[in-house]
């Protein structure tokens, strides 16, 4: 009998390498140092953990949008100030922020533990079964990490056509059941958008707690879809010249469309393809080396990396993700 089951996800990250001078050094507090700061994936130098500052009740309550703003405004000019250049970067300080927002799925198996609530006064995503303290690890959202496909946009950071941070890309999902590949391609990120709360326009922070359209819509927030991308063709002025590129490429879909539901904005989308899906190479119980297979081969996979029809060069962060689940469980 199967005594497991386990998947693994293999994703992507990428944004536009830019020039040298673009890479953040110092703790500069102009605007640009700290949006550098803020975005350019990196390596650390050390092995410290970035800073962040939490959020707090004073953010939400009450009626009046100067003060919930300018309380939201002064702890995330910290967040943004306090990114350090020598620390590793990854996901954004303002993708975390926006999962301690979001409120945890209550529709997710949690067994015994109690997850708590945050600062804000209820449960949020930064907690799950796996992480029911909302334990940080750098700016990775642990209920986004635990779940797969997840069901909200993971974009890093409003659309910067100059840095251009892609959500994560999907690029293969092996699991020991190959069944499970209908379900992965429906939910995939790569071309299919997935919604998030927005608060109203009085509010400076750019998600909100709802996790339902319902929940969204009766507190005041636009239901708003958001569309990856592996890059757009600024280059591309209108429909015609970027069906030009459309034409050239035979891996990605190219369109001409908005990145977000709300807006009528137009550009040259490039989304990459479904992600590869199958079934794992066979190997015993805790074996790590040689599968079953003709040739006696480590256990492997071959996928393609990310083509980029612009021809700017890119600077990407890969990451796995694995789940083993025990048979006593049907799902």
């Amino acid at each position: 009998p199967h005594k497991t089951k386990c998947y693994l996800v293999v994703q992507m990250m990428c944004m536009s390498q830019g020039s040298a001078s673009d890479y953040p050094t110092g703790q500069g507090n102009d605007a640009t140092s700290r949006y550098e700061r803020n975005i350019y994936m990196r390596d650390g130098t050390n092995t410290n953990t970035q800073n962040y500052n939490q959020p707090n009740k004073n953010e939400i309550k009450g009626d009046d949008w100067n003060t919930k703003n300018n309380n939201y405004n002064n702890r995330m000019n910290g967040n943004y100030q306090n990114v350090q250049t020598d620390r590793g970067l990854q996901e954004t300080v303002w993708w975390y922020d926006m999962c301690r927002y979001r409120e945890a799925n209550g529709g997710l198996y949690r067994a015994d533990q109690n997850l708590g609530k945050g600062t804000l006064g209820y449960i949020g995503s930064e907690r799950t079964r796996q992480n029911n303290n909302g334990n940080r690890r750098g700016y990775e959202c642990p209920e986004e990490r635990d779940y797969y496909p997840y069901w909200q946009p993971t974009h890093q950071s409003e659309y910067v056509a100059s840095s251009q941070r892609t959500p994560w890309i999907d690029m293969a999902y092996i699991s020991g059941n190959s069944t499970d590949c209908d379900r992965v391609q429906e939910g995939t990120e790569n071309q299919h958008g997935k919604y998030r709360c927005v608060p109203p326009a009085e509010s400076t922070r750019r998600y909100d707690r709802w996790i339902t359209e319902d929940a969204c819509t009766e507190n005041g927030g636009s239901w708003v879809m958001f569309h990856s991308f592996l890059e757009v063709i600024e280059a591309a002025g209108d429909e015609g010249e970027c069906n030009n590129y459309k034409a050239k490429d035979k891996r990605n879909t190219i369109s001409w469309m908005s990145l977000r539901s709300d807006s009528t904005e137009k550009k040259c989308v490039v989304q990459a393809p479904a992600p590869k899906c199958g079934q794992a190479p066979w190997t015993r119980v805790n074996h790590l080396g040689n599968s079953i297979d003709t040739q006696g081969n480590a256990s492997r996979i071959e996928i393609d990396m990310p083509y980029f029809p612009s021809g700017i060069e890119k600077r990407c962060v890969m990451r796995l993700r694995y789940n083993i689940t025990t048979d006593e469980f049907d799902n």
